[in-house]
């Protein structure tokens, strides 16, 4: 049986059922699905795992370690935004203050990273370490991703890349 057989057996058992009460959210890899797509459980999902991570590399990336801000900028990509933007194109249609919830961890990562005090600005720390904001960074990966699409012979999946952006995630001018 297919997923997506499997998935819409699943849908039609909930509402046709009495018995069976409807799922708050249904996570498949790593992605938190609810009932409106909202993507807010994924999102706040999201910023636990990072959390947990971030304490897990709190040692490494203090003001009192011997790490370089090279290797800790070289930590927080490879650790910490890589489980940040997975399945970015997916959920690209998040409203801003979840991305905006994201971007203020990056921020705490970054600034851990760098050793900066607290009068520095988030947007010096990442003009300085070259790191781009995190909406910028989701909005460069999900254009990479709509590119790739055109190249797809499956006509269904060329249509994916269609999608329009409705402007949720800020531009760099906004």
């Amino acid at each position: 049986m297919y997923f997506r057989e499997l998935c819409c057996l699943c849908c039609f058992a909930q509402v046709s059922s009495p018995q069976l009460t409807l799922w708050l959210g249904l996570e498949v890899i790593q992605v938190t699905l609810d009932t409106r797509l909202t993507w807010s459980p994924h999102i706040a999902q999201v910023r636990k795992r990072t959390a947990q991570r971030m304490g897990m590399l709190g040692p490494f990336l203090n003001r009192k370690s011997d790490l370089s801000v090279r290797n800790g900028v070289l930590l927080y990509k490879q650790l910490i935004r890589s489980m940040m933007d997975y399945a970015c194109p997916a959920w690209r249609s998040a409203a801003r203050s979840h991305v905006r919830r994201l971007e203020v961890l990056q921020s705490k990562c970054l600034r851990l990273a760098a050793g900066a005090p607290w009068y520095v600005s988030n947007r010096q720390i990442h003009e300085g370490l070259g790191v781009p904001l995190f909406a910028n960074h989701i909005r460069a990966l999900t254009a990479s991703f709509d590119s790739k699409l055109a190249d797809m012979k499956n006509p269904l999946v060329r249509q994916l890349g269609r999608y329009a952006d409705r402007g949720m995630i800020p531009s760099p001018e906004a």
